[in-house]
Protein backbone atom coordinates (compact mmCIF):
# COMPACT_ATOMS: atom_id res chain seq x y z
CA UNK A 1 0.00 0.00 0.00
CA UNK A 2 2.85 2.39 0.81
CA UNK A 3 4.70 1.48 -2.38
CA UNK A 4 1.54 2.13 -4.38
CA UNK A 5 1.52 5.72 -3.09
CA UNK A 6 5.12 6.16 -4.23
CA UNK A 7 4.64 4.46 -7.59
CA UNK A 8 1.44 6.24 -8.55
CA UNK A 9 2.12 9.72 -7.19
CA UNK A 10 5.76 10.41 -6.38
CA UNK A 11 8.21 8.37 -8.48
CA UNK A 12 8.30 10.97 -11.29
CA UNK A 13 8.82 13.94 -8.96
CA UNK A 14 12.25 15.52 -8.42
CA UNK A 15 12.03 15.61 -4.62
CA UNK A 16 14.48 12.73 -4.31
CA UNK A 17 15.25 13.10 -0.61
CA UNK A 18 11.55 13.15 0.21
CA UNK A 19 10.96 9.99 -1.84
CA UNK A 20 13.91 8.30 -0.19
CA UNK A 21 12.55 9.16 3.24
CA UNK A 22 9.10 7.89 2.22
CA UNK A 23 10.42 4.52 1.05
CA UNK A 24 12.64 4.01 4.09
CA UNK A 25 9.97 5.15 6.51
CA UNK A 26 7.21 3.09 4.92
CA UNK A 27 9.32 -0.08 5.07
CA UNK A 28 10.01 0.51 8.75
CA UNK A 29 6.37 1.35 9.52
CA UNK A 30 5.24 -1.78 7.66
CA UNK A 31 7.26 -3.85 10.14
CA UNK A 32 6.04 -1.97 13.20
CA UNK A 33 2.31 -1.56 12.50
CA UNK A 34 1.36 -5.26 12.81
CA UNK A 35 2.97 -5.28 16.28
CA UNK A 36 0.82 -2.39 17.52
CA UNK A 37 -2.48 -3.97 18.57
CA UNK A 38 -4.66 -1.08 19.66
CA UNK A 39 -7.92 -2.16 21.25
CA UNK A 40 -11.45 -0.81 21.14
CA UNK A 41 -10.81 1.75 18.37
CA UNK A 42 -14.18 0.85 16.93
CA UNK A 43 -17.12 -1.38 17.68
CA UNK A 44 -18.48 -4.16 15.52
CA UNK A 45 -21.37 -6.54 16.09
CA UNK A 46 -20.47 -10.08 17.00
CA UNK A 47 -21.43 -11.96 13.85
CA UNK A 48 -20.38 -15.20 15.53
CA UNK A 49 -22.68 -14.90 18.52
CA UNK A 50 -25.01 -17.82 18.89
CA UNK A 51 -28.66 -17.32 19.88
CA UNK A 52 -30.27 -19.31 22.66
CA UNK A 53 -28.14 -20.93 25.37
CA UNK A 54 -25.55 -23.65 25.30
CA UNK A 55 -26.21 -26.86 27.14
CA UNK A 56 -24.02 -26.38 30.16
CA UNK A 57 -21.51 -29.24 29.89
CA UNK A 58 -18.37 -27.60 31.16
CA UNK A 59 -16.61 -28.92 28.04
CA UNK A 60 -17.41 -29.20 24.37
CA UNK A 61 -18.61 -32.37 22.70
CA UNK A 62 -15.53 -33.32 20.71
CA UNK A 63 -15.91 -36.06 18.13
CA UNK A 64 -12.49 -37.51 17.34
CA UNK A 65 -11.77 -39.85 14.45
CA UNK A 66 -8.48 -41.68 14.03
CA UNK A 67 -6.77 -40.81 10.77
CA UNK A 68 -6.14 -43.74 8.48
CA UNK A 69 -2.50 -44.67 7.89
CA UNK A 70 -2.96 -44.43 4.12
CA UNK A 71 -4.00 -40.81 4.28
CA UNK A 72 -1.41 -38.03 4.26
CA UNK A 73 -2.16 -34.78 6.02
CA UNK A 74 -1.79 -32.62 2.93
CA UNK A 75 -2.19 -29.38 4.88
CA UNK A 76 0.63 -30.27 7.25
CA UNK A 77 2.80 -31.41 4.35
CA UNK A 78 2.23 -28.14 2.52
CA UNK A 79 3.01 -26.12 5.66
CA UNK A 80 6.27 -27.99 6.32
CA UNK A 81 7.29 -27.77 2.66
CA UNK A 82 6.58 -24.04 2.56
CA UNK A 83 8.58 -23.52 5.76
CA UNK A 84 11.54 -25.47 4.38
CA UNK A 85 11.47 -23.47 1.13
CA UNK A 86 11.35 -20.21 3.10
CA UNK A 87 14.24 -21.21 5.39
CA UNK A 88 16.27 -22.36 2.37
CA UNK A 89 15.77 -18.98 0.69
CA UNK A 90 16.78 -17.12 3.87
CA UNK A 91 19.91 -19.25 4.33
CA UNK A 92 20.93 -18.87 0.68
CA UNK A 93 20.55 -15.08 0.62
CA UNK A 94 22.10 -14.66 4.07
CA UNK A 95 25.09 -16.79 3.06
CA UNK A 96 25.51 -14.80 -0.14
CA UNK A 97 25.29 -11.53 1.79
CA UNK A 98 27.90 -12.59 4.35
CA UNK A 99 30.20 -13.90 1.61
CA UNK A 100 29.99 -10.65 -0.34
CA UNK A 101 30.65 -8.53 2.76
CA UNK A 102 33.72 -10.60 3.60
CA UNK A 103 34.90 -10.43 -0.01
CA UNK A 104 34.42 -6.68 -0.09
CA UNK A 105 36.26 -6.14 3.20
CA UNK A 106 39.14 -8.24 1.92
CA UNK A 107 39.39 -6.00 -1.13
CA UNK A 108 39.72 -2.97 1.13
CA UNK A 109 42.23 -4.64 3.44
CA UNK A 110 44.45 -6.17 0.74
CA UNK A 111 44.70 -3.12 -1.53
CA UNK A 112 46.09 0.38 -1.30
CA UNK A 113 43.95 2.99 0.45
CA UNK A 114 44.65 6.62 -0.45
CA UNK A 115 43.20 9.59 1.47
CA UNK A 116 42.35 12.40 -0.89
CA UNK A 117 40.19 15.49 -0.22
CA UNK A 118 38.60 13.82 2.81
CA UNK A 119 37.82 10.63 0.85
CA UNK A 120 39.16 7.09 1.22
CA UNK A 121 39.97 5.78 -2.24
CA UNK A 122 40.85 2.10 -2.63
CA UNK A 123 42.84 1.15 -5.76
CA UNK A 124 41.95 -2.44 -6.55
CA UNK A 125 44.22 -4.69 -8.62
CA UNK A 126 41.20 -5.98 -10.51
CA UNK A 127 39.10 -4.62 -13.34
CA UNK A 128 36.03 -3.31 -11.56
CA UNK A 129 33.57 -0.53 -12.19
CA UNK A 130 33.93 2.50 -9.91
CA UNK A 131 31.73 2.03 -6.87
CA UNK A 132 31.35 3.01 -3.23
CA UNK A 133 30.77 1.00 -0.08
CA UNK A 134 30.53 2.34 3.46
CA UNK A 135 32.87 5.36 3.36
CA UNK A 136 35.22 3.89 0.73
CA UNK A 137 35.38 4.57 -3.00
CA UNK A 138 36.79 1.69 -5.01
CA UNK A 139 38.58 2.21 -8.33
CA UNK A 140 40.54 -0.07 -10.60
CA UNK A 141 44.26 0.63 -10.28
CA UNK A 142 44.50 0.75 -14.07
CA UNK A 143 42.41 3.92 -14.40
CA UNK A 144 44.06 7.24 -15.15
CA UNK A 145 43.18 10.39 -13.28
CA UNK A 146 41.46 12.73 -15.68
CA UNK A 147 38.44 15.04 -15.82
CA UNK A 148 35.98 12.18 -16.33
CA UNK A 149 37.37 10.29 -13.36
CA UNK A 150 36.91 13.37 -11.19
CA UNK A 151 33.23 13.45 -12.13
CA UNK A 152 32.95 9.74 -11.32
CA UNK A 153 34.59 10.24 -7.93
CA UNK A 154 32.34 13.23 -7.28
CA UNK A 155 29.36 11.00 -8.06
CA UNK A 156 30.55 8.25 -5.71
CA UNK A 157 31.43 10.81 -3.06
CA UNK A 158 27.78 11.91 -3.09
CA UNK A 159 26.78 8.31 -2.30
CA UNK A 160 29.16 8.30 0.69
CA UNK A 161 28.10 11.76 1.87
CA UNK A 162 24.38 10.89 1.81
CA UNK A 163 24.98 7.60 3.68
CA UNK A 164 23.33 5.58 0.95
CA UNK A 165 25.06 2.44 2.18
CA UNK A 166 22.79 2.45 5.28
CA UNK A 167 19.73 2.27 3.05
CA UNK A 168 21.20 -0.60 1.08
CA UNK A 169 22.16 -2.60 4.18
CA UNK A 170 18.66 -2.12 5.59
CA UNK A 171 16.97 -3.29 2.40
CA UNK A 172 19.34 -6.21 1.92
CA UNK A 173 18.34 -7.57 5.33
CA UNK A 174 14.70 -6.93 4.53
CA UNK A 175 15.09 -8.93 1.31
CA UNK A 176 16.84 -11.77 3.14
CA UNK A 177 13.88 -12.34 5.44
CA UNK A 178 11.16 -11.32 2.98
CA UNK A 179 12.62 -12.70 -0.23
CA UNK A 180 9.20 -14.17 -1.07
CA UNK A 181 7.66 -10.67 -1.13
CA UNK A 182 7.94 -9.14 -4.63
CA UNK A 183 7.18 -5.67 -3.32
CA UNK A 184 10.35 -5.77 -1.21
CA UNK A 185 12.46 -6.29 -4.34
CA UNK A 186 10.70 -3.34 -5.96
CA UNK A 187 11.45 -1.27 -2.87
CA UNK A 188 15.17 -1.99 -3.21
CA UNK A 189 15.19 -1.20 -6.91
CA UNK A 190 13.43 2.13 -6.37
CA UNK A 191 15.79 3.10 -3.55
CA UNK A 192 18.82 2.48 -5.77
CA UNK A 193 17.29 4.64 -8.48
CA UNK A 194 16.74 7.47 -5.99
CA UNK A 195 20.36 7.12 -4.84
CA UNK A 196 21.54 7.65 -8.40
CA UNK A 197 19.23 10.64 -8.85
CA UNK A 198 20.63 12.23 -5.69
CA UNK A 199 24.24 11.56 -6.72
CA UNK A 200 23.66 12.96 -10.24
CA UNK A 201 22.14 16.09 -8.70
CA UNK A 202 25.31 16.63 -6.63
CA UNK A 203 27.50 16.26 -9.71
CA UNK A 204 25.38 18.70 -11.76
CA UNK A 205 25.84 21.33 -9.06
CA UNK A 206 29.55 21.32 -9.99
CA UNK A 207 29.15 20.48 -13.67
CA UNK A 208 26.99 23.10 -15.41
CA UNK A 209 27.15 21.25 -18.72
CA UNK A 210 24.48 18.60 -18.27
CA UNK A 211 24.87 17.16 -21.80
CA UNK A 212 28.59 16.66 -21.26
CA UNK A 213 27.95 14.72 -18.07
CA UNK A 214 25.34 12.57 -19.80
CA UNK A 215 27.76 11.83 -22.62
CA UNK A 216 30.37 10.76 -20.08
CA UNK A 217 27.86 8.31 -18.59
CA UNK A 218 27.21 6.78 -21.99
CA UNK A 219 30.91 6.48 -22.83
CA UNK A 220 31.87 4.98 -19.48
CA UNK A 221 33.06 1.40 -19.94
CA UNK A 222 31.07 -0.93 -17.71
CA UNK A 223 32.78 -3.47 -15.49
CA UNK A 224 31.09 -6.43 -13.83
CA UNK A 225 28.60 -6.00 -11.05
CA UNK A 226 30.35 -6.45 -7.72
CA UNK A 227 27.95 -6.22 -4.88
CA UNK A 228 24.42 -5.02 -4.34
CA UNK A 229 25.50 -3.24 -1.16
CA UNK A 230 27.76 -1.04 -3.30
CA UNK A 231 26.64 1.88 -5.45
CA UNK A 232 28.14 0.98 -8.82
CA UNK A 233 28.67 3.93 -11.15
CA UNK A 234 28.65 2.43 -14.64
CA UNK A 235 26.13 -0.30 -13.98
CA UNK A 236 23.58 2.28 -12.88
CA UNK A 237 23.36 4.04 -16.27
CA UNK A 238 19.70 4.07 -17.15
CA UNK A 239 17.31 5.98 -19.32
CA UNK A 240 15.50 7.13 -16.18
CA UNK A 241 18.58 8.98 -14.96
CA UNK A 242 18.82 10.87 -18.21
CA UNK A 243 15.16 11.84 -17.99
CA UNK A 244 15.47 12.99 -14.37
CA UNK A 245 18.48 15.17 -15.21
CA UNK A 246 16.48 16.89 -17.93
CA UNK A 247 13.28 17.23 -15.94
CA UNK A 248 12.13 20.56 -14.59
CA UNK A 249 12.07 20.72 -10.82
CA UNK A 250 8.73 19.64 -9.39
CA UNK A 251 6.44 22.28 -7.91
CA UNK A 252 6.04 22.74 -4.18
CA UNK A 253 2.50 21.45 -4.48
CA UNK A 254 3.90 18.08 -5.51
CA UNK A 255 5.28 17.65 -2.00
CA UNK A 256 1.73 17.52 -0.70
CA UNK A 257 1.24 14.18 -2.43
CA UNK A 258 3.20 12.53 0.35
CA UNK A 259 0.24 13.20 2.63
CA UNK A 260 -1.58 10.36 0.90
CA UNK A 261 0.39 8.01 3.16
CA UNK A 262 -1.65 9.25 6.13
CA UNK A 263 -4.91 7.51 5.11
CA UNK A 264 -2.81 4.41 4.36
CA UNK A 265 -1.43 4.47 7.91
CA UNK A 266 -4.93 5.06 9.29
CA UNK A 267 -6.34 2.11 7.34
CA UNK A 268 -3.55 -0.16 8.54
CA UNK A 269 -3.96 0.92 12.17
CA UNK A 270 -7.61 -0.07 11.95
CA UNK A 271 -6.73 -3.28 10.13
CA UNK A 272 -4.38 -4.43 12.88
CA UNK A 273 -6.43 -3.12 15.81
CA UNK A 274 -8.60 -5.30 18.01
CA UNK A 275 -12.22 -4.12 17.79
CA UNK A 276 -14.67 -4.08 20.62
CA UNK A 277 -17.07 -6.92 19.86
CA UNK A 278 -20.68 -6.29 20.76
CA UNK A 279 -22.41 -9.50 21.64
CA UNK A 280 -22.08 -12.25 24.14
CA UNK A 281 -19.27 -14.71 23.77
CA UNK A 282 -19.85 -18.38 24.06
CA UNK A 283 -18.30 -18.29 27.50
CA UNK A 284 -20.60 -15.56 28.80
CA UNK A 285 -23.59 -17.38 27.30
CA UNK A 286 -22.98 -20.46 29.38
CA UNK A 287 -25.98 -20.46 31.72
CA UNK A 288 -25.70 -21.08 35.42
CA UNK A 289 -28.24 -21.77 38.11
CA UNK A 290 -28.71 -19.06 40.71
CA UNK A 291 -30.71 -19.82 43.83
CA UNK A 292 -31.70 -17.46 46.56
CA UNK A 293 -34.10 -16.41 49.25
CA UNK A 294 -36.06 -13.18 49.61
CA UNK A 295 -36.78 -12.12 53.20
CA UNK A 296 -37.95 -9.11 55.18
CA UNK A 297 -34.95 -7.11 56.40
CA UNK A 298 -36.44 -6.56 59.86
CA UNK A 299 -38.14 -9.80 60.77
CA UNK A 300 -36.26 -12.17 58.42
CA UNK A 301 -39.66 -13.56 57.42
CA UNK A 302 -39.74 -15.09 53.92
CA UNK A 303 -41.59 -13.11 51.26
CA UNK A 304 -43.76 -15.32 49.09
CA UNK A 305 -44.66 -14.20 45.55
CA UNK A 306 -41.78 -11.72 45.14
CA UNK A 307 -40.96 -11.09 41.47
CA UNK A 308 -37.41 -11.99 40.40
CA UNK A 309 -36.63 -10.64 36.90
CA UNK A 310 -33.39 -10.70 34.89
CA UNK A 311 -32.58 -7.05 34.32
CA UNK A 312 -33.18 -5.88 30.77
CA UNK A 313 -35.34 -8.89 29.90
CA UNK A 314 -38.85 -10.18 30.49
CA UNK A 315 -37.57 -13.48 31.86
CA UNK A 316 -37.92 -14.28 35.50
CA UNK A 317 -39.70 -16.20 38.23
CA UNK A 318 -41.43 -15.72 41.62
CA UNK A 319 -40.53 -16.88 45.09
CA UNK A 320 -42.29 -19.87 46.65
CA UNK A 321 -43.97 -20.06 50.06
CA UNK A 322 -40.57 -20.15 51.73
CA UNK A 323 -39.34 -17.06 49.85
CA UNK A 324 -36.99 -19.20 47.75
CA UNK A 325 -36.37 -18.95 44.03
CA UNK A 326 -34.19 -20.58 41.38
CA UNK A 327 -33.34 -19.05 38.02
CA UNK A 328 -30.81 -19.60 35.25
CA UNK A 329 -28.76 -16.65 34.04
CA UNK A 330 -26.03 -16.31 31.42
CA UNK A 331 -22.77 -14.97 32.84
CA UNK A 332 -21.85 -12.83 35.83
CA UNK A 333 -22.79 -9.56 34.15
CA UNK A 334 -26.52 -10.16 34.59
CA UNK A 335 -28.37 -8.47 37.46
CA UNK A 336 -31.59 -9.60 39.09
CA UNK A 337 -34.35 -7.12 39.86
CA UNK A 338 -36.40 -8.17 42.93
CA UNK A 339 -39.66 -6.37 43.60
CA UNK A 340 -42.47 -6.87 46.11
CA UNK A 341 -45.45 -4.68 46.85
CA UNK A 342 -44.76 -2.42 49.82
CA UNK A 343 -40.99 -2.89 49.60
CA UNK A 344 -38.23 -1.01 47.84
CA UNK A 345 -37.14 -2.63 44.58
CA UNK A 346 -33.67 -4.11 44.82
CA UNK A 347 -31.04 -4.95 42.18
CA UNK A 348 -28.53 -7.69 42.99
CA UNK A 349 -25.62 -9.12 41.05
CA UNK A 350 -25.36 -12.77 40.09
CA UNK A 351 -21.66 -13.21 40.75
CA UNK A 352 -22.61 -15.90 43.31
CA UNK A 353 -24.75 -18.96 42.81
CA UNK A 354 -26.50 -18.52 46.18
CA UNK A 355 -27.77 -15.15 47.32
CA UNK A 356 -29.94 -13.79 50.09
CA UNK A 357 -31.99 -10.68 49.41
CA UNK A 358 -33.19 -8.59 52.32
CA UNK A 359 -36.07 -6.34 51.32
CA UNK A 360 -36.67 -3.02 53.08
CA UNK A 361 -40.21 -1.74 53.53
CA UNK A 362 -41.04 1.37 51.59
CA UNK A 363 -41.93 4.38 53.74
CA UNK A 364 -44.85 6.53 52.57
CA UNK A 365 -45.60 10.06 53.79
CA UNK A 366 -49.40 10.03 54.28
CA UNK A 367 -51.50 13.14 54.93
CA UNK A 368 -52.54 13.54 58.58
CA UNK A 369 -56.26 13.14 57.87
CA UNK A 370 -55.53 9.76 56.19
CA UNK A 371 -53.05 8.44 58.73
CA UNK A 372 -54.25 5.24 60.48
CA UNK A 373 -55.79 5.69 63.93
CA UNK A 374 -54.61 3.82 66.99
CA UNK A 375 -55.73 0.22 66.84
CA UNK A 376 -56.30 0.27 63.10
CA UNK A 377 -54.15 -1.68 60.62
CA UNK A 378 -51.90 0.31 58.38
CA UNK A 379 -53.01 0.67 54.81
CA UNK A 380 -49.70 -0.80 53.70
CA UNK A 381 -50.25 -3.92 55.80
CA UNK A 382 -53.61 -4.60 54.18
CA UNK A 383 -52.29 -4.54 50.60
CA UNK A 384 -52.80 -7.98 49.12
CA UNK A 385 -49.87 -9.89 47.61
CA UNK A 386 -49.24 -9.40 43.87
CA UNK A 387 -51.30 -11.51 41.49
CA UNK A 388 -49.56 -14.53 40.00
CA UNK A 389 -48.13 -14.16 36.47
CA UNK A 390 -50.43 -15.11 33.60
CA UNK A 391 -50.54 -18.85 32.90
CA UNK A 392 -48.45 -20.24 30.08
CA UNK A 393 -50.18 -21.32 26.87
CA UNK A 394 -47.79 -24.20 26.16
CA UNK A 395 -46.64 -22.61 22.88
CA UNK A 396 -43.97 -20.26 24.24
CA UNK A 397 -40.32 -21.17 23.70
CA UNK A 398 -38.10 -20.44 26.69
CA UNK A 399 -34.35 -20.32 27.01
CA UNK A 400 -34.38 -20.34 30.82
CA UNK A 401 -37.00 -21.82 33.12
CA UNK A 402 -37.33 -22.71 36.75
CA UNK A 403 -36.73 -26.40 36.05
CA UNK A 404 -34.52 -27.04 33.01
CA UNK A 405 -35.01 -30.22 30.93
CA UNK A 406 -32.92 -33.25 31.86
CA UNK A 407 -31.71 -36.11 29.69
CA UNK A 408 -32.17 -39.61 31.19
CA UNK A 409 -31.91 -38.28 34.71
CA UNK A 410 -28.81 -36.18 33.96
CA UNK A 411 -28.19 -32.65 32.79
CA UNK A 412 -26.28 -31.84 29.62
CA UNK A 413 -23.65 -34.47 30.40
CA UNK A 414 -26.13 -37.22 29.63
CA UNK A 415 -26.88 -35.81 26.20
CA UNK A 416 -23.15 -35.38 25.56
CA UNK A 417 -22.59 -39.07 26.32
CA UNK A 418 -25.40 -39.99 23.93
CA UNK A 419 -23.81 -37.89 21.14
CA UNK A 420 -20.38 -39.45 21.66
CA UNK A 421 -21.78 -42.99 21.49
CA UNK A 422 -24.05 -42.55 18.49
CA UNK A 423 -22.45 -40.07 16.12
CA UNK A 424 -20.57 -41.38 13.09
CA UNK A 425 -17.70 -39.44 11.56
CA UNK A 426 -18.41 -39.51 7.78
CA UNK A 427 -15.69 -41.42 5.89
CA UNK A 428 -15.64 -38.86 3.11
CA UNK A 429 -15.12 -36.11 5.69
CA UNK A 430 -12.21 -38.02 7.21
CA UNK A 431 -10.68 -38.55 3.80
CA UNK A 432 -10.90 -34.83 2.97
CA UNK A 433 -9.67 -33.82 6.45
CA UNK A 434 -12.84 -31.90 7.27
CA UNK A 435 -12.87 -30.61 10.84
CA UNK A 436 -14.61 -27.87 12.76
CA UNK A 437 -17.35 -26.95 15.18
CA UNK A 438 -21.02 -27.39 14.30
CA UNK A 439 -23.62 -25.49 16.31
CA UNK A 440 -26.95 -27.32 16.45
CA UNK A 441 -30.07 -25.63 17.78
CA UNK A 442 -33.07 -27.63 18.94
CA UNK A 443 -36.08 -27.43 21.20
CA UNK A 444 -37.18 -29.86 23.90
CA UNK A 445 -40.98 -29.60 23.78
CA UNK A 446 -43.54 -30.18 26.51
CA UNK A 447 -43.53 -33.93 25.74
CA UNK A 448 -39.75 -34.21 26.05
CA UNK A 449 -39.28 -34.62 22.30
CA UNK A 450 -36.39 -33.03 20.44
CA UNK A 451 -37.89 -30.93 17.65
CA UNK A 452 -36.97 -28.06 15.30
CA UNK A 453 -33.38 -29.27 14.89
CA UNK A 454 -31.25 -27.02 12.68
CA UNK A 455 -27.65 -25.98 12.16
CA UNK A 456 -27.11 -22.31 12.96
CA UNK A 457 -23.38 -22.37 12.17
CA UNK A 458 -21.96 -25.22 10.17
CA UNK A 459 -18.70 -26.57 8.79
CA UNK A 460 -19.58 -28.67 5.75
CA UNK A 461 -22.76 -30.34 4.44
CA UNK A 462 -21.52 -33.80 5.49
CA UNK A 463 -20.65 -32.87 9.07
CA UNK A 464 -23.74 -30.67 9.43
CA UNK A 465 -26.01 -33.49 8.22
CA UNK A 466 -24.53 -35.98 10.69
CA UNK A 467 -24.89 -33.52 13.57
CA UNK A 468 -28.57 -32.99 12.73
CA UNK A 469 -29.18 -36.74 12.29
CA UNK A 470 -27.83 -37.77 15.68
CA UNK A 471 -29.63 -34.89 17.43
CA UNK A 472 -32.98 -35.72 15.83
CA UNK A 473 -32.53 -39.37 16.92
CA UNK A 474 -32.31 -38.35 20.57
CA UNK A 475 -34.45 -40.31 23.07
CA UNK A 476 -37.04 -38.45 25.13
CA UNK A 477 -36.01 -35.84 27.64
CA UNK A 478 -37.74 -34.89 30.85
CA UNK A 479 -39.35 -31.58 29.81
CA UNK A 480 -38.59 -28.32 31.54
CA UNK A 481 -41.12 -26.66 33.79
CA UNK A 482 -42.21 -23.12 34.50
CA UNK A 483 -44.68 -22.52 37.35
CA UNK A 484 -44.93 -26.28 37.65
CA UNK A 485 -46.11 -26.80 34.06
CA UNK A 486 -44.12 -28.35 31.13
CA UNK A 487 -42.84 -25.77 28.64
CA UNK A 488 -40.76 -25.68 25.45
CA UNK A 489 -37.06 -24.97 26.05
CA UNK A 490 -34.55 -24.13 23.33
CA UNK A 491 -30.86 -25.05 23.40
CA UNK A 492 -27.75 -24.58 21.31
CA UNK A 493 -25.35 -27.52 21.37
CA UNK A 494 -21.77 -27.29 19.93
CA UNK A 495 -20.26 -30.45 18.43
CA UNK A 496 -16.56 -30.41 17.53
CA UNK A 497 -15.36 -32.74 14.77
CA UNK A 498 -11.64 -33.38 15.11
CA UNK A 499 -9.14 -35.78 13.52
CA UNK A 500 -6.67 -37.58 15.74
CA UNK A 501 -3.24 -37.47 14.11
CA UNK A 502 -2.09 -40.54 16.03
CA UNK A 503 -2.33 -43.74 14.02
Amino acid sequence: MFYAVYWLLLRKETYFSLNRFLLLGSAAISLILPLIRLENLFTVPDSNSIPSFFIDLGSETKITANSSAGYTDINKLIAVTALMIYISGVLFLLTRLVYQVIWFLRLIRNNTVVHRDGMKIVYVDEEIAPCSFLNFILLSSSVTWDEELEKIILHERAHVKNLHFIDLIFYEFMVVFQWFNPVMWLFGRSVREIHEYEADREVLKCEPDRLRYQAMLVNQVAGFEIFKLANSFSKSITKKRMIMMSKIKSSRFSKMKVLFVLPVILCLVFAFSKPHIVGESSQSMQPKQVTGKVIDAESNAPLSGAAVIIQGTTEGTITDDGGKFSIRVSGDDKDLVISYVGYETKVVKTDRTEIEVKMIKKVYDLPEDKAPKTGEKSTLETIPPPPPPPPTTGKEIYTMVEEMPTFQGKNGEGFQEYILKNIVYPEEAKKNKMTGKVYVQFTVNTKGEVVDVKVIRGVSPMLDKEAVRVTESSPLWTPGKQQGKPVNVQFTFPIVFSLDEKK
